[in-house]
């Protein structure tokens, strides 16, 4: 089962909250279904033709709706979406060896990072990208304190004082609900960025998750905890989606930026049916992907 995450109201939006950062040990990952002028996350002139979405299925993968998308003011009850890796070491535990083999790149089990990202989260109250299926973020980790339990560089004051290190801080440019800064200090995210950082072009992939598959209503969703037996998932990785080394940024889409957006043909997708597959840990018994059927890979 995920671990426990509070999301804290932030009103601080500088760089710092308190003291000064390293910038090089800063890593930003910008996640969306594509970054052209239509996204909330723009880096290019093109948008896609037509925006892949990501799709909630019935069993017998078949009746696709778009994903459920958040509330208009946000409020975490949109479909579960996440960026994270897979770790090989074989032990669910507090040890992380992150897969690097882009020949197989859904090796391991799958450790999230962000546990709070939903879809159709908005960036701001005039956000009219985010629907249905579709997603767009912002996000930035931190390793400050190099391979120590966090205990000197103050996030917020608390009390109790949270460290940067224990947190994910997803559209940190604004401020809540559109903000998202999960407090991972009760768990071993900062194992998590150390371990990223030591490895050599670790993989980084998106899962997304149909946690309630008898609606796709917008704000249907009562928590973000995966239902055994019932809510389904997919993971979507790219052998170019590699951890960024400190003060760089790592983009993922769906789509390139090329004229007419298309779909990125280096995406690959871990179920491409909707018969096969289980997961691990509290969704070991999950009935698998949400979008296999107009999936994301060419």
């Amino acid at each position: 089962m995920p671990v426990k995450l509070n999301v804290i109201l932030l009103f601080c939006l500088s760089t710092t909250c308190f003291g000064v950062v390293d910038p090089n040990k800063q890593y930003y990952i910008d996640w969306a279904t594509h970054f052209g002028p239509s996204s909330s996350v723009i880096k290019h002139g093109n948008n896609p033709s037509s925006a892949q979405l990501l799709y909630g299925l019935n069993a017998a993968g078949a009746s696709a709706a778009g994903l459920a998308h958040d509330n208009s003011t946000p409020d975490n009850t949109g479909d579960l979406i996440q960026i994270g890796f897979f770790d090989t070491d074989g032990v669910a535990d507090s040890s992380f060896t992150p897969n690097t083999d882009t020949s197989n790149p859904f090796t391991g089990i799958w450790t999230p990072l962000t546990e709070a990202t939903t879809i159709g989260h908005k960036v701001s109250s005039s956000d009219s990208f985010v629907g249905s299926g579709l997603f767009a973020f912002k996000t930035r980790l931190h390793d400050q304190e190099d391979d120590v339990d966090p205990s000197s560089e103050v996030f917020s004051a608390g009390p109790p004082a949270l460290y940067y290190d224990d947190v994910i801080d997803t559209n940190y440019g604004v401020s809540s609900p559109y903000r998202i800064s999960e407090d991972f200090s009760s768990s071993d995210l900062w194992k998590k960025v150390d371990a990223l950082t030591a490895a050599t072009n670790p993989l980084i992939g998106i899962r997304f998750y149909d946690l309630d598959t008898s609606s796709n209503a917008q704000g249907s969703n009562s928590d973000l905890t995966p239902d055994n037996g019932s809510s389904r998932y997919n993971t979507i990785m790219n052998q170019n989606w590699t951890f960024p080394s400190g003060g760089n940024t790592l983009s993922m889409s769906l789509h390139t930026s090329a004229a007419g957006g298309p779909l990125d043909r280096k995406l690959v997708v871990e179920f491409d049916t909707t018969t096969d597959g289980t997961g691990t840990g509290a969704t070991a018994t999950a009935r698998l992907g949400a979008g296999a059927k107009t999936r994301s890979s060419q």
